[in-house]
């Protein structure tokens, strides 16, 4: 079990995903079953992206809980670049996840 000594924020961002070119029902529903039960998928620009809010000491740690569930769908897809990674609860600066 990790030791959690800070308190967990919600982070908020998108991850544009690569590889998948529309959202099928077969995209979304290997993207939830994989683990981005937590995400909204849609289309945005032409591009597939999958919207979270999600718990977590950092934005780093956030995003790469999200990445990890999207390359292992097994459809092709991965992860383009991340955005809007910033706390919801307080101030915090981080790098993105890209």
């Amino acid at each position: 079990m990790r030791d959690l000594t800070g308190p967990d924020r919600m982070f908020d961002f998108t991850l544009v995903l690569t590889g998948v070119d529309d959202l099928t029902d077969e995209v979304a529903n290997a993207l939830f079953e994989a683990g981005c039960d937590d995400g909204t998928p849609a289309v945005r620009s032409g591009r597939v992206v999958i919207a979270f809010r999600r718990r977590s000491l950092s934005a780093r740690e956030a995003i790469g809980s999200a990445i990890a569930p999207v390359r292992n769908a097994k459809i092709g897809a991965d992860v383009l670049r991340s955005r809007g990674d910033q706390s919801t609860q307080g101030c915090e600066s981080s790098n993105r996840a890209s």
